[in-house]
């Protein structure tokens, strides 16, 4: 029996039994895919070492895409990442090229220029205020739970406990943890706006214009018009994993139904494609 399998790579701090992963799984199962969730490290589960996840990062996704590889061997494998795990696939893709072990992917709500995202996360306001000290909040509450597992390895604790953005937490915590000098050094290495022309495989990416933590200014339109192997689809609204249809939606959200449209596509109608761009 040939495994038709689906990757999904969760977002910022959530784990495999967030109520959009569990949709997009459902979407998967019901069209008879396989699908494999995972989790960055720490999320869903007891941090075991002292490392954890960043979006430049994708030594932890390479080794999944290989373990996938070897228990169904031959399978084709499609990647779908949300938000920070749009990211992280991205950099992959873009990084492995025709080696990715992959068909196609699929990036819902990445945040595609990691600067401009910054800028608009820290306006004040509710992005600041609200959804940017809550975020920060959770990462530094994951930090401090794990906290022994960091002591000997980071000389000033106290100081990333007092996070109160997510750039700070990344300057103070992520930033050195991947070996990064400053948070604009790891920032250019995560952005994903100019890694556009690297990638050798299909990926849609759907994004919303009103979504904070990816402006719209800050989607790379023109770039993507150059490689026929990536399509943007931008909605008016939808904002940040969101894509609601109606006032009550009673229905797959827009996200939910594109990704198993798309996901079919790549499985029952994929090898026609390739075949001629190659």
């Amino acid at each position: 029996m040939l495994h038709l399998i689906c990757q999904i790579n969760r977002s910022f701090s959530g784990t495999s039994f967030e109520t959009y992963i569990l949709n997009l799984v459902g979407q998967a199962k019901r069209l008879g895919y396989r699908v494999v969730v995972f989790n960055n490290r720490g999320n869903g589960a007891k941090l075991l070492t002292p490392r954890t996840y960043c979006a430049a990062n994708t030594e932890d996704l390479t080794r999944v895409v290989h373990y996938v590889k070897s228990r169904y061997p031959g399978a084709p494998l499609m990647g779908t990442g949300v938000s920070l795990g749009g990211m992280i696939l991205f950099n992959y893709l873009a990084k492995t090229g025709k080696d990715c072990g992959m068909q196609a992917g699929m990036c819902i709500s990445m945040a595609w220029n990691v600067f401009e995202s910054t800028g608009t996360l820290e306006q004040p306001g509710i992005n600041k205020h609200i959804l940017n000290r809550m975020l920060a909040k959770g990462l530094v509450a994951n930090f401090k739970q794990n906290m022994h597992l960091f002591e000997s390895h980071i000389a000033n604790v106290q100081h990333i406990l007092k996070s109160t953005t997510i750039r700070e937490f990344d300057d103070r915590f992520t930033a050195p943890m991947f070996g990064y000098q400053t948070w604009e050094e790891y920032y250019r290495d995560a952005c994903v706006h100019d890694k556009v022309h690297a990638l050798e495989v299909p990926v849609l990416c759907l994004n919303a214009s009103d979504d904070p933590f990816s402006p719209h200014r800050a989607l790379p339109i023109n770039e993507a018009m150059e490689n026929n192997n990536i399509a943007m689809l931008v909605t008016t609204h939808g904002g940040h994993i969101g894509f609601l249809d109606g006032v009550i939606p009673r229905q797959p959200t827009y996200m939910y139904r594109l990704f198993a449209q798309y996901l079919d596509a790549v499985f029952k109608h994929g090898h026609e494609n390739f075949e001629k761009s190659e």
